[in-house]
């Protein structure tokens, strides 16, 4: 993991999160690079370093509680899940002037560069990918999982998502933004015009269960010989359907449209099985999210997320590409070949 010096005043804060956990420091702490909504550190203590996370304001205690016990179960069999440290009160969350933190062990790894993976690798995430599903599929809150309880993050108001990009247009055009971001809203726009709408309803079959929900290559943590050591950030785990997390998967790994699509569903493979309707409908759920997904730019120019900047290149890129049917229709085939 990546690592950065942090201030006095957040080192004072660690060692009040590390008290009920009656660890001491050793030594300074650093702050763990990469993440764009929680705020995570690296702290050395007498019985070695720990990972820190202070969630962010807007999750909930109740929710950061589901994805501690998520975690744990999980890790409880045999995935490589970082489960959190418990306080000697038993906790999993110490509340720290109104914020909300947790510890984890620290695990020595490192998080690939997004879309440097080697072969070895994509296969080795592919099947952690489908040992986790598979092992999800066996969760309580896989039974009677549907899709529809995805449809509230991303539902396909055409009418909203041309309101929110009008929105962030004209702030975009106030803050000088750039001619090639201007230009790619504008596309997104004339898409969201023309394109013929889809029906949530004629996905909501796709077969659905428990999931990581963020699950791609900057959550994992690499180990030696082109091993999983550990998957992070659990915040996300929700009923889905289990073809959008691994088309999601792909996509933020950057390798959807690669050579290195066929080693991660060669991994994928060992455990999982899809049918052929799946990855065909799951290619067009997917491209429906992209078309009206604003949320990258609502972060930045309506919420003032500038960590989501890294995002806008690749955003457009691959809504251009995912555009054009022949694409979308290439890939499906790529799926359909590697995991039915």
């Amino acid at each position: 993991m990546d690592t950065a010096v942090i201030s006095h005043s957040d080192i004072a804060t660690l060692d009040r999160v590390l008290q009920p956990f009656e660890l001491s420091r050793t030594g300074e702490p650093s702050e763990v690079e990469g993440g764009s909504l929680n705020d995570n550190y690296r702290v050395p203590t007498d019985v070695g370093p720990v990972f820190a996370r202070r969630n962010r304001p807007d999750l909930e205690r109740g929710r950061i509680e589901h994805e501690h016990a998520i975690t744990r179960w999980v890790a409880d069999r045999g995935a490589p899940a970082i489960a959190p440290r418990a306080s000697a009160e038993g906790e999993t969350i110490i509340e720290v002037d109104e914020q909300l933190w947790a510890l984890f062990p620290w695990v020595d790894g490192r998080v690939p560069a997004r879309g440097q993976i080697t072969p070895g690798e994509a296969e080795a995430i592919g099947e952690v990918h489908a040992q986790i599903q598979r092992l999800l599929a066996d969760h309580p809150e896989s039974e009677g999982a549907s899709i529809k309880l995805l449809k509230e993050r991303v539902d396909w108001d055409t009418a909203a998502a041309l309101e929110a990009l009008a929105e962030v247009e004209e702030r975009a055009t106030e803050a000088g933004a750039s001619a090639n971001l201007l230009e790619a809203l504008t596309f997104r726009r004339q898409l969201l015009e023309t394109e013929p709408p889809r029906s949530f309803d004629e996905f909501d079959w796709l077969p659905c269960q428990l999931l990581h929900g963020d699950f791609h290559d900057q959550q994992i943590l690499l180990g030696t010989g082109e091993t999983v050591a550990g998957v992070v950030d659990w915040e996300m785990t929700q009923p889905a359907a289990r073809i959008w997390e691994l088309i999601r998967s792909l996509h933020y790994s950057k390798l959807l449209e690669t050579d290195l699509l066929e080693h991660y569903l060669g991994g994928y493979h060992k455990h999982m099985t899809l049918t052929e309707d799946e990855c065909r409908f799951g290619v067009e759920f997917w491209w429906q999210n992209r078309l009206h997904g604003t949320w990258v730019y609502r972060a930045y120019f309506l919420e003032g997320n500038e960590r989501v900047t890294a995002f806008f290149p690749e955003t457009d890129r691959h809504l251009r590409s995912f555009a054009d049917p022949r694409q979308r229709e290439e890939i499906a085939n790529r799926l359909v070949a590697a995991i039915t």
